[in-house]
C-alpha cells in the first residue's frame, strides 16, 4: 500500500513538474515577445489569461491526443497568443486566422468522433445548421439587442469599429475589454466591464483593427455550439436518455438569450453558454478518476467567472462538489476565482494599467442591497413585496415562463423522491443541482432587481435570470419526452418558430419579450 501511494505521488511530481516547465516557459517566451516586439505594458497585462488559456489547452492535449502529436497540437495556441499581426505586421493575419481554426479543428475532431461512435451525427450536424441560421438571422440591424430600444423610441445603434455590423451601442462601450490586450497607453478608465476579462482576451487573440466584431462573433457561434454539446452531455451523465439529450441541444440551438446576444461583442453570449458548460464539467468531475481531466475540468469553470458575473452558477458548482465529496476539487476551484479575481483587481488593473475602471456597473449589487438593507431596517414590507414580486416575474420571463414551471415542477417531484430516499444516484444528482441553481438564480435577480431595474424598459431585467436556462431547458425535454414520446421533437420546433417570428413577419424578436417584459404592439421595431 505504502509503495502505491508512494509510486502516485512521484507520478504527480513528475507530471506537475513537466506542466509547469511547459507552460510557465511558454508564458515567459509570450511575456518577452510582446514586451519586445511591442509593448511592456500589453505584455504584462497578457500574462494571466495566458497562463489560464494555455493550461486549459495542455491538459486538453494531453488528455485527448497522443503524446507523439503533443507538440503538433499544443504549438499552435502558443503560436495564437504571441499575436504575431500585432507585434510583427498585419501581414500575418491571414496566418494567425489559419492557427484560429486549426484549433477549432482539433477540438471539433474528437467532438465528432463521439457523436460518430454515439452514431448520433446528424443530431450534431443538425444542431450546427439551426445554430448558425439563427445567428446568422439575428445580426447587425437584426439583432434583438441592437433595436430592443426602439420601444421607447430611442435609437441607441452604433456602428461596432467599422461600420459594416450594427449593434448596441453599450456594446462598443466593451471595446476596452479587447483594447487592453493590444494597444498601449489605453485609457480603459471609462469601461465598466474592465473585472471580466476573458473574453476580451480570446477575442483580441483574432480580432485586430476592423475584424474586431468577426472575432467576437466567431466566438459567439463557437461557444453556442459548445453550450449545446454540453447540454447533450449532461442529459447523457444523467441517464435521461438519448431523447431527452437529443430535444434539449435542438432547443439550445434556439434560446432566446442566445439569439439576443449573438450579433453583440461582449461577454454575454459567452457567458450565457458557460452556464451548461459549467454543469457538465461539474458532471464529469463527479465521474472522473483521472487527474489530469479533473484538472481541465476544473480550469474551465474556473474561466467561467473570468467571463462575467455568473457567480450562481459557480457557486452551485461548488456545492453540488461539496456534497458528494469533491472537497478539494470544490475548494480549489473556489479560492482559485477569488485569488485571480483579487490578483487581476489589485495587481494588473491598478499598477500595469492604471485604472479599474467605471465602478457604475459593480455597485448594481451593492445599492440593491443597500435598499433591502433599508426594507428591512424600517420594516417596509409592501416596498419588500413589491421587489420580489418584480423580481420573481424577472426571473419567469427570463426562463420563458414554461422553462421557470417546468424547472419547478421537475424540482418538486425530485425533491419528494429525495426525501422518501426513493430517488437514483443521477436523480438525486439532477435534483440538488436543479434546486441550487434554480434558487441562487431567482434569489440573485430578486437581490438586484431595485437597481437592474432601471435599465429595463419595463422596470426588469429578465435576461439576468437566464443563466438558470440550462435547467428550464432540460425540464421541458424531460417532461414533453415523458407525455408525448417522439410527439416531443415539436418542442424544439416551435422553439425555433417562436425564436424567429421576427425572421418572418419583421416584428420585433421574441427575445425582446423575455429581455425587457414589453410586446411591440405598436409595430415599433419594423426593420
Amino acid at each position: 500500500m505504502r509503495e502505491k501511494l508512494q509510486e502516485i505521488r512521484e507520478s504527480l511530481k513528475i507530471g506537475l513538474i513537466q506542466y509547469l516547465k511547459i507552460i510557465l516557459g511558454f508564458s515567459l517566451i509570450q511575456w518577452l515577445w510582446i514586451t519586445l516586439f511591442f509593448s511592456l505594458q500589453v505584455g504584462i497585462l497578457n500574462t494571466l489569461p495566458n497562463l489560464i488559456l494555455s493550461s486549459i489547452w495542455y491538459f486538453f492535449t494531453k488528455i485527448y491526443y497522443s503524446q507523439k502529436s503533443f507538440w503538433l497540437v499544443f504549438t499552435p495556441i502558443v503560436l495564437l497568443t504571441l499575436k504575431l499581426p500585432l507585434t510583427v505586421g498585419r501581414t500575418l493575419e491571414v496566418i494567425n486566422w489559419i492557427i484560429y481554426c486549426f484549433i477549432i479543428y482539433l477540438v471539433f475532431k474528437k467532438i465528432f468522433s463521439y457523436f460518430l461512435t454515439k452514431k448520433n451525427i446528424l443530431l450534431l450536424i443538425a444542431t450546427f445548421i439551426i445554430i448558425w441560421f439563427n445567428a446568422f438571422a439575428h445580426i447587425s440591424h437584426n439583432s434583438p439587442y441592437t433595436y430592443v430600444n426602439r420601444s421607447i423610441d430611442f435609437y441607441w445603434e452604433c456602428p461596432h469599429e467599422t461600420y459594416l455590423f450594427m449593434v448596441n451601442c453599450d456594446q462598443n462601450h466593451y471595446l476596452a475589454e479587447e483594447f487592453i490586450f493590444t494597444t498601449d497607453d489605453y485609457d480603459a478608465s471609462f469601461s465598466v466591464k474592465l473585472r471580466r476579462f476573458f473574453y476580451g482576451y480570446l477575442s483580441s487573440l483574432i480580432g485586430f483593427s476592423g475584424h474586431r466584431w468577426i472575432a467576437s462573433f466567431s466566438l459567439n457561434l463557437l461557444f453556442w455550439m459548445l453550450s449545446c454539446i454540453a447540454l447533450y452531455k449532461i442529459c447523457l451523465l444523467l441517464k435521461l436518455g438519448e431523447r431527452i439529450g437529443a430535444i434539449s441541444m435542438f432547443c439550445g440551438a434556439s434560446s432566446w438569450g442566445l439569439i439576443s446576444f449573438v450579433g453583440q461583442p461582449a461577454m454575454y453570449m459567452t457567458a450565457y453558454a458557460y452556464s451548461p458548460i459549467i454543469v457538465w464539467a461539474t458532471l464529469e468531475i463527479l465521474a472522473a478518476k483521472s487527474r489530469r481531466k479533473i484538472a481541465l475540468l476544473s480550469l474551465i469553470i474556473l474561466s467561467g467567472t473570468l467571463v462575467y458575473d455568473i457567480y450562481p452558477v459557480t457557486v452551485s458548482s461548488f456545492l453540488v462538489l461539496l456534497v458528494y465529496k469533491r472537497k478539494i476539487t470544490a475548494w480549489s476551484i473556489f479560492i482559485g476565482q477569488l485569488a485571480l479575481s483579487f490578483l487581476w483587481q489589485k495587481f494588473y488593473l491598478a499598477q500595469i494599467l492604471g485604472t479599474l475602471g467605471d465602478p457604475s456597473n459593480a455597485r448594481v449589487a451593492t445599492d440593491s442591497l443597500k435598499i433591502w438593507a433599508d426594507i428591512i431596517k424600517n420594516l417596509d414590507f409592501s416596498q419588500g413585496l413589491h421587489w420580489m414580486i418584480r423580481g420573481t416575474h424577472s426571473f419567469i420571463y427570463g426562463n420563458m415562463i414554461v422553462g421557470a414551471i417546468a424547472s419547478l415542477i421537475l424540482i418538486i417531484i425530485l425533491g419528494i423522491k429525495w426525501i422518501q430516499k426513493k430517488h437514483k444516484q443521477e436523480e438525486g444528482i439532477l435534483f440538488i443541482f436543479s434546486f441550487f441553481i434554480y434558487i441562487l438564480v431567482w434569489l440573485a435577480t430578486m437581490a438586484t432587481i431595485p437597481k437592474a431595474s432601471e435599465w429595463g424598459i419595463g422596470g426588469m431585467l429578465p435576461r439576468l435570470a437566464f443563466y438558470s436556462y440550462p435547467i428550464g431547458t432540460i425540464a421541458l425535454a424531460f417532461f414533453g419526452s415523458r407525455f408525448l414520446g417522439k410527439i416531443a421533437y415539436m418542442i424544439p420546433v416551435l422553439t425555433f418558430m417562436v425564436a424567429n417570428i421576427d425572421t418572418v413577419t419583421g416584428s420585433a424578436a421574441i427575445a425582446v419579450f423575455f429581455d425587457y417584459g414589453v410586446i411591440d404592439w405598436q409595430g415599433i421595431y419594423w426593420r
